[in-house]
């Protein structure tokens, strides 16, 4: 029976077996996304440096100037040259918070979901991977 089938045939088969299956993957997980869509807007405010889809909740890098990234960059070079100095002359978890939060201080356009989140978890990263000093999430949101 199975040499009756060519391999044409096989993945013609298969071919109109998965377009519905995925088609249907597709709309059921992602409608929303497909349904409302974004559309083109005359009056966009770009006052608000964190802009949310409204979808996920999650912050709208587009909108984000490009600045922003750059301070960023730069917070994240200190912070881990800071961490790398901790590791080399043992400063204990104390001075490292009050080193920790003047850089913060320095950067305030960056206390937003856009980096926060992300700019916390590296530090806890950092300190984990170079030094004595272990740090937990609710540690370093307090210095912000």
């Amino acid at each position: 029976m199975l040499k009756n089938i060519t391999w044409l045939q096989y993945f013609i088969a298969v071919l109109i077996i998965l377009v519905p299956y995925y088609g249907y993957l597709l709309f059921r997980y992602y409608r929303s996304k497909l349904l409302n869509r974004p559309r083109l807007q005359a009056n966009v405010n770009y006052e608000d440096s964190q802009q949310y889809d409204d979808d996920s909740g999650q912050p709208d890098f587009d909108s984000i100037p490009e600045d922003l990234f750059m301070q960023a960059q730069e917070l994240i070079a200190k912070l881990k040259q800071l961490i790398g100095r901790v590791a080399a002359e043992g400063i204990d978890k104390k001075e490292l918070l009050v080193n920790i939060k003047s850089f913060l201080d320095d950067y305030p356009a960056l206390n937003t979901d856009a980096f926060r989140p992300a700019i916390n978890e590296m530090v806890i990263v950092e300190c984990d991977r170079n030094s004595s000093v272990s740090l937990v999430e609710s540690e370093v949101d307090g210095l912000w």
